[in-house]
């Protein structure tokens, strides 16, 4: 097992942003803002696979696209983000977002949805709807699976000749189970028991958050965050092989307490890359972002902002600058050539 320490190496964090592909300012792309009909509007994005198309949703409610071969992201109007990105063909069309079905019938709005995962072919989409923990298995038109209050659906396992698995988290009780779970009959089996928060004994484990799966590692990726009244560090990341072998952990230090009885922290993930690099937030801090490795765990390079979405299978990221700049990078990861990209 490897432990690597997470650490914000945010003074050289501008130094090791790449150049933009692509740019907004906070001026063009407004800060994130309520709506009394969908809520909480911006910070939103859903990116192609291979990054050559984006939607970004502002906080004016506008959907700006950006393609490759564009100078700049071109506004398409007020829209739910999920349609702007079947119109512009980032996802499937046909497929169905949903609302839950405890409030489908009464929902006289169309439903947005943000993107967790989806088949290779576009046949399965793991989607869930913006600022709730709602979460589905669409097939086109069919929901055929929507979590309850206590699973987290997260990333999708192809399997050959066969429906994918989806990997999630079973909070119903502790200690929170990592399940598999068969799309074509809904049966679950647990990989892994996980680490569950001590009201005794603070130990730095909270509560499961993001789960994703890299396909080239054949390993699933646990976020994790929580609150705490004497822990100083907490584990962030963690990382199991389809077994349920633990294989690295991040741990990292908690904000300082201050006057604070209580802090608490937790993760943002996102991989990309085909599957060999994730980002890693906290949200205790905004102003950089780690990439990691997901073969070892360790950190490769630091990035300047916030994640907001990444491409599945290319190392391109969107990140948000402290002054709420948008920016479309190119992410050299080790192993890759350093060439500045072009537009």
């Amino acid at each position: 097992m490897i432990f690597a320490l997470l650490t914000a190496l945010v003074a050289a964090a501008a130094d090791s942003t790449p150049p933009p592909i692509a740019q907004m300012t906070a001026q063009e792309c407004p800060a994130p803002s309520f709506d009394k009909e969908r809520g909480d509007l911006g910070d939103r994005a859903i990116i192609a696979d291979d990054g050559s198309k984006i939607v970004v949703q502002c906080g004016d409610g506008v959907v700006r696209f950006w393609q490759s071969g564009s100078a700049g992201f071109t506004a398409i109007g007020k829209m739910p983000l999920f349609r702007a990105a079947q119109e512009r063909g980032i996802v499937s069309a046909g497929v169905l977002c949903p609302w839950s079905s405890a409030i489908r019938d009464d929902m006289k709005i169309e439903a947005d949805c943000d993107v967790i995962d989806h088949s290779g072919a576009g046949g399965v989409y793991i989607l869930q709807t913006p600022g709730s923990p709602d979460t589905f298995v669409v097939a086109g038109s069919k929901v055929l699976r929507e979590s309850t209050v206590w699973q987290r659906f997260g990333g999708l396992r192809p399997k050959d000749g066969q429906m994918a698995e989806m990997y999630m988290v079973n909070g119903q009780k502790r200690p929170e189970l990592l399940q598999a779970m068969a799309l074509d009959n809904g049966r679950s089996s647990t990989v892994a028991r996980l680490p569950s928060p001590s009201l005794v004994f603070e130990d730095g484990e909270g509560s499961a958050s993001d789960v994703l799966y890299s396909p080239v590692y054949r390993s699933v990726i646990v976020s994790f965050g929580g609150a705490f009244r004497v822990a100083r560090e907490m584990t962030y990341l963690r990382a199991f092989d389809e077994k349920g072998r633990e294989l690295w952990a991040i741990k990292g230090n908690l904000p300082p307490r201050d006057d604070s009885l209580i802090v608490g922290d937790f993760a943002k993930a996102l991989v990309f890359g085909s599957g060999r690099y994730a980002l890693l937030a906290k949200t205790s801090d905004r102003s950089a972002a780690q990439v990691i490795d997901l073969k070892t765990g360790e950190s490769a390079m630091t990035l300047g902002g916030w994640p907001i979405a990444a491409a599945r299978g290319a190392a391109i990221v969107l990140m948000k600058g402290e002054q709420g700049t948008l920016s479309l990078v190119r992410v050299n990861t080790p192993g890759q050539p350093s060439t500045t990209p072009t537009p």
